[in-house]
């Protein structure tokens, strides 16, 4: 090992990269979904779906960073649900509202954690 150079695990490169998406989810869910919609602005809904779309493979980067041996099909479907039952109790509770896009957005990030797993290896 040189001085001077930094090597990088495979553990630092999906917490790095799962706190790069978590940058992204709070970007898109805080001031870019209030800057939507005090400007009436039409974007496709994107700023309904975008934070579960980052937040997703945040989670399941970390997650896989501690336990090495997980299985990213069955986390994947633990999150989709967890996810699904949030939006059907903010039905029955005064707690969130009923998003359908919230839903679509778990699935984008569920396929893009399944991306960044098989073909980018991390």
């Amino acid at each position: 090992m040189k001085t001077g150079n930094i090597y990088l695990t495979q553990k630092h490169l999906r917490l790095i990269t799962a706190f790069i998406l978590l940058g992204f989810a709070f970007l898109s869910s805080n001031p870019y979904r209030q800057f939507i919609y005090t400007n009436n602005l039409n974007d496709l809904g994107f700023a309904g779906f975008a934070p579960g779309i980052f937040t997703v493979p945040s989670v399941l980067l970390i997650a896989r960073t501690f336990h090495t041996g997980l299985n990213i099909l069955k986390a994947s479907l633990f999150i989709l649900l967890l996810g699904i039952v949030s939006e059907v109790l903010s039905l029955f509770t005064t707690i969130g509202t009923f998003d359908f896009l919230d839903i679509i957005g778990y699935m984008i990030g569920i396929l893009v954690s399944y991306c960044l797993y098989k073909y980018c290896n991390i």
